[in-house]
């Protein structure tokens, strides 16, 4: 039988690689470093298998679903009409293959209208409010799932990857604990634990959890060591990274997730010059990186290196001219240089109406108080 994918949201490798700079930000700065790195956080999708029988038109093969075993229905309830389940469920994800998220939103909304129980379609219904950016509704279907099964740790990893992206981190936290409770082993787990501890400061309970669960990984293998740099990073221990770092970014230059570790590394021993050429390698890998360069360009910018940081405004600027985020963070950086003109020409290049951009108005105000002009940087 052939399989067709459907995307089912989880917390895995995907969640270390794509908030690496949280744990740098300055109090001040935080919340608005959080809300430009988090956008690329959602879903965090693993690829789920369904039969292509169950497309509207196929053989009518029975779907098992695993659920089935649970679904024991009530006698004293009204008898589901389990054939037009069955049809919108079917309905729903031919309507997800044609990439048409909020027409099967509806749909699945129907189902669970009908089949509050319908476990396996809340679940693909919280990954579609993911992907559409409605992570509160998501949350909650997370909740109801967690209710209605309290062991499954898959629900509970994919309630803390919302939380984390609506940034209740204590909550979120609190799931993980709970999945590493269950299963100490769970290195995964424990490495996305230890690392939101490091976002939130809580650097003793980050350590715990490292001491407990990672400590023992085995340096000579790969993926452990891939979950362990990161979180070696996060604790401010980046001579424990290094090494790690540069082995799997001379193994795979094309995979610019390392390369952007291996950056930060540097920075945090003051290398400098290495970090630049770092960068540089960087430049020569034209992939569709934008976000990770600028999530690591803003963590050099918090840190003073503003001229590293000012590369990767460039290298970004090279395939995105008209990029908003490097553009107001290339002025920023011409502020710190005390170059107020260079500034406003940069904030001036920005092209459609930014009087509601409140990173742009910000920067606006700091270049206004520059030059001396103050009531103009008040309005």
């Amino acid at each position: 039988m052939s399989r067709t994918k459907i995307a089912r949201p989880h917390i895995s490798l995907g969640l270390l690689l794509s908030l690496p700079f949280l744990a740098a930000c300055s109090d001040g700065e935080e919340v608005a470093q959080i809300e430009g790195q988090l956008d690329s956080f959602a879903g965090l999708p693993s690829d789920y298998s369904y039969p292509d029988e169950l497309h509207m038109g196929a053989a009518s093969e029975p779907y098992a679903s695993p659920y089935d075993d649970q679904a024991v229905e009530d006698p004293s309830e009204p008898v589901r009409d389990r054939n037009y389940i069955d049809i919108l469920l079917r309905s729903a994800r031919n309507v997800v293959a044609m990439d048409q998220a909020s027409e099967a939103i509806g749909t699945y909304e129907e189902l669970l209208a009908r089949d509050p129980e319908h476990l396996e379609a809340r679940e693909e219904y919280a990954g579609l409010l993911i992907q559409e950016g409605r992570l509160v509704d998501a949350a909650a279907q997370f909740r109801i799932l967690i209710e209605a099964q309290p062991s499954d740790a898959r629900h509970r990893r994919a309630l803390a990857g919302v939380l984390v992206q609506t940034r209740e981190f204590d909550e979120a936290s609190e799931q993980l604990r709970r999945v590493l409770m269950e299963d100490p082993e769970d290195v995964e787990t424990a490495a996305t634990l230890a690392r939101l501890y490091t976002w939130t400061k809580d650097f003793h309970k980050a350590e715990d959890v490292y001491r407990k669960h990672l400590q023992s990984l085995d340096p000579r293998k790969e993926s452990d060591q891939v979950l362990l740099a990161p979180v070696l990073l996060d604790l401010h221990r980046p001579e424990d990274a290094l090494g790690t770092l540069e082995r799997l970014n001379r193994k795979t230059p094309e995979d610019l997730r390392w390369a952007i570790y291996l950056a930060r590394c540097y920075t945090q021993l003051g290398e400098h010059e290495k970090a630049s050429k770092t960068l540089d390698q960087m430049a020569e890998v034209r992939t569709a990186t934008i976000e990770e360069r600028l999530e690591l360009a803003s963590y050099l910018s918090l840190v003073g290196s503003y001229k590293n940081a000012m590369k990767l405004y460039d290298q970004v600027l090279d395939v995105a001219p008209a990029n908003k985020a490097a553009k107001i963070g290339s002025a920023r950086i011409q502020l710190q240089a005390f170059l107020p003109s260079a500034a406003k020409r940069t904030l001036n290049s920005l092209e459609g109406d930014m009087g509601s951009d409140r990173q742009y108005q910000l920067t606006l105000g700091s270049y206004h108080v520059l030059i001396g002009d103050y009531a103009a940087a008040e309005g």
